[in-house]
């Protein structure tokens, strides 16, 4: 099996990769080495081969937004605080995570396709 260095993995989207087609693993390493699960069959290795050689790193959307917003300054927390604040008509930090909102979505764009 490839392995990649430290850097040239997204060990949760390559996890994902890997289980969205099929493969069955308990994990991987930080090392890019897989654990497969039992059963494992001998196309599964090979496939999983070509999804850890075409694997790239870079965030996704999701992890990129998140990413955005984190350096925002925006939190789970500050963002149930704002709902209930606008709940009770108080709109200012609805109003100020909307407009930082509104920051990430124009500096990281949807891939076209994606959802």
């Amino acid at each position: 099996m490839t392995k990649k260095k430290k850097g040239e993995l997204n060990l949760l989207k390559l996890h994902k990769e890997l289980t969205d087609a099929g493969i069955t693993i308990l994990g991987v390493r930080g090392d890019g080495e897989i654990d497969f699960d039992e059963g494992v069959t001998d196309n599964m290795i090979r496939k999983a081969e070509k999804i850890m050689s075409a694997h790239n790193p870079s965030p996704d959307y999701a992890e990129a937004r998140v990413e955005g917003y984190n350096n925002q300054g925006v939190t789970i927390e500050n963002m149930v605080v704002a709902m209930f604040d606008a709940m009770e008509g108080d709109t200012a930090l609805f109003d100020e995570l909307r407009e930082k909102r509104k920051a990430v979505k124009l500096k990281i764009k949807k891939p076209k396709g994606q959802k």
